[in-house]
């Protein structure tokens, strides 16, 4: 069972699936737009602002955003920078 703050954040996620930019959109594994539609809570209502930096979202939506960035959208290179960064931080 997924947890009430992941199942709202997954709902923020659905919503903000719905404005995204389709190239985007589709560069996301099916299988993970499948999870969130199905593990979001249907009855936390939110409205998202088309521009995406005037909303405040859940700490649990910017994680899951974080995770969709790095999974499918930056570039492999990117990643690989990322990663670098974290394990740099992790020894610190």
């Amino acid at each position: 069972m997924v947890d009430i703050k992941y199942r709202k954040a997954f709902s923020e996620i659905y919503e903000i699936m719905k404005i995204i930019p389709n190239d985007l959109k589709i560069k996301i594994s099916p299988k993970f737009l499948k999870i969130i539609e199905e593990n979001r809570d249907k009855n936390y209502s939110i409205k998202i602002n088309s521009d995406i930096e005037k909303n405040t979202f859940l700490y649990e939506t910017e994680i899951i955003l974080g995770i969709i960035y790095r999974q499918f959208w930056c570039s492999q290179e990117e990643r690989k920078s990322l990663f670098k960064k974290d394990v740099e931080d992790l020894n610190n």
